[in-house]
């Protein structure tokens, strides 16, 4: 069941606009480029990871997915591309992301994107998805949310993964060596969770029938009361591409409100 849809980029596309007006580094000015590309290529959502994920479990009563969750924890900030939990209470962290040329992951862990022209050194998102994890097992616990189970709370299990574009070229070592087996295309991604999870089961139209029950199902209510701690981005980009110094960008009009899940693969 859908418990959060995507929220919108428009203001987020304006202002990464603005930033390659002004006189930046090459290194910035390629993160920028590729930041507006994928979120300006995100409206189709034909190959986006939302798109995926919205097609086989939005309407799946044995799953709650949230979309672009954003929680605070006594300091800590974390952003989460999506989450999926299911009726074992198994938490599926999936970060999105896209390198349109290829990727290359180091037998030392790094990760490489290729531009187009060369390869750039980029953060590992293994490692900033080890460190999203633990704000939201703090959360999970600090906040109570776990349902019980012959009166001991329910331990999460939390299981990570990155997507790229099935149109992504992955160039990886051997998992002897270095595991990014956690790196996977969207599609074969969801393909292979639908087949580890058993089938799917949407709900369709009957889902307005089902809501008074669903409010009182443990999975759903668990999924409603982590979303409710969502604190909504300021969509400001300076300090993620060493911005600090430039002027900022201009207001924008605030428009309507569209729960509409688009595409996202993200930096």
């Amino acid at each position: 069941m859908l418990i959060k849809a995507k929220e919108l980029i428009e203001e987020e596309i304006e202002q990464l606009k603005n930033f390659l007006s002004q006189d930046i580094s090459h290194r910035q000015k390629f993160l920028i480029e590729r930041k507006l590309r994928l979120l300006q290529s995100s409206h189709t959502g034909e190959l986006s990871s939302t798109h995926f994920i919205n097609f086989y479990y939005q309407d799946n009563r044995d799953w709650a997915v949230i979309h672009d969750f954003s929680v605070e924890n006594n300091g800590d900030a974390a952003q989460f591309d999506h989450i999926l939990i299911n009726r074992q209470f198994n938490f599926f962290v999936i970060e999105s992301k896209n390198f349109p040329y290829g990727i290359k992951i180091t037998a030392e862990g790094e990760f490489l994107v290729d531009d187009g022209h060369r390869y750039q050194n980029v953060e590992s998102p293994i490692a900033h998805n080890q460190k999203q994890i633990e704000v939201l097992k703090k959360v999970l616990k600090e906040n109570k949310l776990m349902p019980k189970r012959l009166g001991i709370q329910i331990k999460p299990k939390i299981k990570y993964f990155i997507l790229v574009s099935p149109q992504s070229e992955v160039v990886r070592p051997s998992g002897n060596i270095f595991d990014s087996s956690m790196v996977v295309k969207a599609d074969m991604f969801i393909k292979a969770l639908l087949k580890k999870n058993g089938k799917n089961r949407r709900m369709g139209n009957n889902i307005k029938l089902l809501k008074k029950k669903l409010k009182k199902d443990p999975l759903i209510k668990l999924a409603f009361r982590l979303a409710s701690l969502h604190q909504p981005s300021n969509g400001d980009y300076r300090m993620k591409f060493c911005l600090d110094n430039s002027p900022p960008p201009p207001p924008l009009d605030a428009g309507p409100q569209d729960s509409t899940a688009l595409g996202d693969f993200s930096t």
